[in-house]
């Protein structure tokens, strides 16, 4: 149980430092979705989000004993 544990905070800090980057390459690059007036959203989202959780989900993958 405890490597679980282990597991979830690799993923979490992976994650919290991979998706600054991320969002950072998607605005500069304009890679987002521009807000129309019937969208939920107010602002343009970025399409890369789930590049940085899938990195995070990775990193934990790899670390994880029933990978080995």
């Amino acid at each position: 149980m405890t490597s679980f544990w282990i597991l979830a905070l690799v993923s979490f800090a992976v994650c919290a430092v991979v998706l600054p980057l991320v969002l950072f390459v998607a605005r500069r690059w304009h890679l987002y979705i521009v807000a129309v007036p019937l969208d939920i959203h107010t602002r343009s989202i970025p399409r890369l989000g789930g590049v940085g959780i899938l990195v995070g989900l990775l990193a934990s993958l790899a670390l994880s004993p029933a990978f080995r």
